[in-house]
This record gives C-alpha cells, sequence and structure tokens, in this order.
C-alpha cells in the first residue's frame, strides 16, 4: 500500500511538473510568482476528480488532462483495493 500512494505522488509531481511552463496560458487569472504551487493544486485536482472546471484550449493540454484523469481513475482504484484487502485481512 505504501508503494501506491508513493506511485500516486509521483504521478501527481510529475504532472505538476509538466504544467508549470503552460500554468499561465491554462489559467484564467494566472499567479505569475507561484506557478509550481499553481501546477500542483492543478495536477492533485485533476487527478482525484473526474470533473474540472478548467478547460484548455489546446489540444495537447487536453490530452495531457485526460492523460491524468484515467491515470487517477486506475491509481485511486488499485489504492481501494489494496486497502480493502488490508481491512479485510485484519
Amino acid at each position: 500500500m505504501v508503494v501506491l500512494l508513493r506511485n500516486i505522488a509521483l504521478v501527481i509531481l510529475a504532472y505538476a511538473v509538466s504544467y508549470t511552463p503552460g500554468i499561465s496560458k491554462m489559467l484564467e487569472n494566472p499567479v505569475s510568482d507561484n506557478s509550481f504551487l499553481s501546477a500542483l493544486y492543478l495536477s492533485a485536482c485533476t487527478f482525484f476528480s473526474g470533473n474540472i472546471e478548467l478547460l484548455p484550449q489546446d489540444a495537447v493540454w487536453q490530452l495531457v488532462l485526460l492523460s491524468e484523469h484515467i491515470f487517477g481513475a486506475i491509481l485511486v482504484g488499485f489504492f481501494g483495493a489494496a486497502l480493502f484487502r488490508q481491512i479485510n485481512r485484519r
């Protein structure tokens, strides 16, 4: 289960790093001084939520957001199964 949590954190951080250069184009009110923090917030929200109000106009960013949604659903599902297995053993 620790491995799954580490993988979730790594995926969120990797996407946050990839969002950092284009975050000012994707946000309506860009924050220039904390662009990595904004990208990290965007990445965590995209990973854990299937519904996001932000829809970039560029098709590449849309595909990146979609891929993070897919990874998020898969890894959260794996985490739920591992947690259930851990609880069920006791």
